[in-house]
């Protein structure tokens, strides 16, 4: 298997084991760890915490580490500083591409005036039928009106009658002829022929609301 390509300079003080560049051997104390060339920089530079410090670590390679690392976490600083800034950015560049005022859209005149006229043509025509609706339903009403006076004037004259012709035979008494007492017979029968032929033109149908 071909050797991983290594430039550190922390590779000097370390072996890789199984040629593995996570699992590395300390040439001072002999200490194996897990974890690449960094973390293994941090064992150099006696950094507490994560690793155990190298005992047997030169004080020149100590320092160099150290300064190494202090490196390192400056240029992770101005990269995570950049990444910031260009995300910063970017929203600025939106929120003023929201913020821009909108050009003025085209109006189409035409189309306006052509949805227009045919708003106000609906509306007249729904005006139109809703009056015609009006009328209909007025005339039909007064036609009924009409025909329950023409009921009830029929239906008094009626009772008119009979009531005079009850009252003509009690005064003429038991001895009023045959002759009279079929007259008197016939004669609420004729009313009552008359009231029924009048009453015939009476009901109105709805079917005069489509006149």
């Amino acid at each position: 298997m071909a050797q991983p390509k290594l430039t550190d300079n922390a590779w000097q003080y370390c072996t890789m084991i199984g040629n593995n560049r996570n699992h590395v051997c300390c040439i001072f104390c002999g200490h194996t760890m897990w974890g690449g060339i960094t973390r293994f920089k941090e064992h150099l530079a006696q950094k507490k915490g994560d690793v155990a410090p190298c005992t047997g670590c030169p004080p020149e390679v100590t320092i160099e580490m150290q300064s190494r690392l202090i490196e390192l976490s400056r240029e992770r600083e101005n990269k995570q500083k950049r990444k910031r800034e260009t995300l910063e950015d970017l929203r600025k560049d939106k929120v003023q591409k929201l913020l821009a005022p909108q050009p003025p859209q085209e109006v189409n005149v035409a189309e306006m005036e052509a949805r227009e006229k045919a708003l106000l043509d609906q509306a007249i025509k729904e005006s139109l039928h809703t009056h015609e609706m009006e009328v209909k339903k007025a005339k039909y009403e007064d036609e009924e009106f009409q025909a329950a006076c023409h009921a009830s004037v029929c239906l008094y004259e009626l009772e008119s009658r009979m009531y005079g012709e009850s009252a003509s035979t009690y005064r003429a008494g038991p001895s009023t002829s045959s002759a009279g007492a079929s007259t008197s017979r016939a004669g609420p029968s004729d009313y009552g022929s008359d009231f029924l032929v009048d009453l015939e033109t009476w009901p109105v149908h709805e079917s005069n609301l489509n006149n």
